[in-house]
């Protein structure tokens, strides 16, 4: 009997099955780079999140928001009156990040969930959490007065 090439290839991956202790090796492998790719999603969103309040301020008529980042917490607040509007946070370690915001007395349902960030991208998350925080806000009619000093 003549084995050929693929006869081989078969062979050989019958015989090298992977030991428990290389299948835990690759599995946190696998778990490193899935934490970085997260970091650099996050890292993405930050500054995502943050152009797009910039734009949002640059035309906003009445309101005005600001963003604070660590690594673990993205901040959005309104200036004035301050108070959180939108807070997304996530733990070192994993892949997913939590989001919420103050629920309003008006709201069915409140603005709150999970990301993944190995799936969704920066871009679709900032528009995701930002749309209904920033936009509700200026339908809702109310108009805030924002005093200023100068010396």
């Amino acid at each position: 009997m003549i084995m050929n090439w693929i006869d081989d290839k078969f062979d050989e991956r019958e015989h090298h099955k992977p030991t428990p202790e290389e299948h835990n090796a690759e599995t946190v492998q696998q778990h490193k780079r899935n934490l970085a790719l997260a970091a650099k999603t996050w890292n993405r969103l930050i500054e995502v999140v943050r152009d797009d309040i910039r734009r949002f301020n640059a035309r906003s008529p009445v309101r005005r928001a600001k963003v604070s980042a660590t690594f673990e917490c993205i901040d959005v607040h309104w200036d004035s009156p301050l108070q959180t509007a939108l807070m997304i946070s996530r733990k070192l370690n994993e892949t997913t990040a939590n989001y919420a915001a103050p629920q309003k007395p008006n709201e069915r349902k409140a603005h709150e969930g999970t990301i993944n960030l190995l799936t969704d991208s920066a871009e679709s998350v900032s528009e995701k959490l930002l749309a209904p925080v920033l936009f509700d806000s200026l339908l809702s009619g109310k108009t805030f007065t924002v005093s200023v000093q100068v010396t």
